[in-house]
């Protein structure tokens, strides 16, 4: 895990913190496979949810 700092948000921006994150059925299929591209280093957890 990694805290990541940014510039304060513009107009028609918004800044939402992310409290929980989780894996979808894709990101588990992704992460167990052995070969490409499943091999390549990767983001998971795109399921988030924010205040």
């Amino acid at each position: 895990m990694e805290e990541v700092m940014v510039a304060p948000p513009r107009a028609h921006e918004a800044r939402i913190r992310i409290v929980c994150t989780s894996l979808c059925q894709s990101d588990i299929n992704l992460w167990k496979r052995k070969d490409f591209p499943g091999i390549m280093p990767r983001i998971l957890d795109h399921e988030a949810i924010g205040l």
